[in-house]
């Protein structure tokens, strides 16, 4: 498992709904495992009163094109 030492700041978006700015060590992340724009990413917490990590896990966008590229080298 690798480790990435991130910041977070929390705050309201214009709306007035809860915004998260993650940085430090995320763009490492992000290169590392190849996060691109737009991939969906969900953020948890285990034992939080015992515990300073958070598990991170991406989904990246799959399109048709993606989907039907990917079906046609699967076959």
């Amino acid at each position: 498992t690798t480790q990435y030492k991130c910041s977070l700041k929390f705050g309201s978006d214009a709306l007035g709904e809860l915004c998260c700015k993650v940085s430090g060590g995320w763009l490492d992340l992000c290169s590392s495992h190849g996060v691109l724009e737009g991939d969906r990413a969900k953020f948890s917490v285990a034992h939080y009163f015992a515990s300073n990590v958070m598990y991170v896990c991406i989904y990246p966008r799959i399109n048709v094109d993606t989907y039907l590229k990917r079906s046609v080298v699967e076959l």
